[in-house]
């Protein structure tokens, strides 16, 4: 009787395990094609230095944004053969690097656009204004570029266009817009309809 204790938590044991076994072959026969590139690119580039990718499964194609200090040819054979381990074939892999801090300085004042266009320029006095945001290095300054409906360049739209730039300004000094902003030099630039700067 003491044997058969013993035999069936490792019988047990071993239809648990094989189980498992066919869990994880069933999760990755799931996944779509796409998913399975994208768990390569991840396995191969560090978080670090991963910025983005999309995937294209109808016409095989990765597209792939890299911190500049990965060598794109290793990092595209390195995904390739991950990928011929998986019986994946064919993808045209684009590798575009970039500065990492400029690219994340970048997306933190995307996001700060979204909360301002969010919480002030949906005010109706702002009605028609759109922002963007620029930064051509990780040290300069970012350029925020408001088109706004104001007519004209004379008094009155420099005086709705100072009244925009003090109210973006304030809207910097929220908890969450701060977090964004960090100690960024920053440039407003506020064009009218005709496209004349009036800041």
């Amino acid at each position: 009787m003491k044997k058969s204790k013993f035999v069936v938590p490792l019988l047990f044991s071993s239809l648990m395990l094989i189980g498992s076994c066919q869990q994880i072959d069933s999760v990755e026969a799931s996944q779509s094609e796409g998913d399975r590139v994208l768990d390569s690119v991840h396995d191969v580039v560090t978080d670090k230095n991963f910025l983005s990718a999309t995937v294209d499964d109808d016409v095989k194609f990765l597209d792939l944004r890299i911190s500049d200090t990965e060598k794109p040819k290793e990092v595209e054979e390195k995904i390739d053969k991950d990928l011929k381990k998986k019986k994946i074939t064919s993808y045209t892999i684009n590798i575009v690097q970039e500065d990492v801090k400029l690219a994340k300085k970048e997306h933190r004042w995307e996001l700060f656009s979204f909360n301002l266009i969010d919480d002030l320029l949906s005010k109706p006095e702002y009605k028609g204004t759109t922002i963007k945001s620029n930064s051509k290095d990780s040290n300069g300054p970012v350029t925020l570029t408001i088109n706004t409906p104001i007519v004209g360049n004379e008094s009155t739209a420099k005086e709705n266009a100072k009244r925009l730039e003090q109210d973006i300004n304030n809207a910097m000094k929220t908890d969450a817009n701060k977090k964004l902003v960090k100690n960024d030099t920053y440039i407003i630039q506020i064009y009218n309809s005709d496209n004349q700067l009036i800041n």
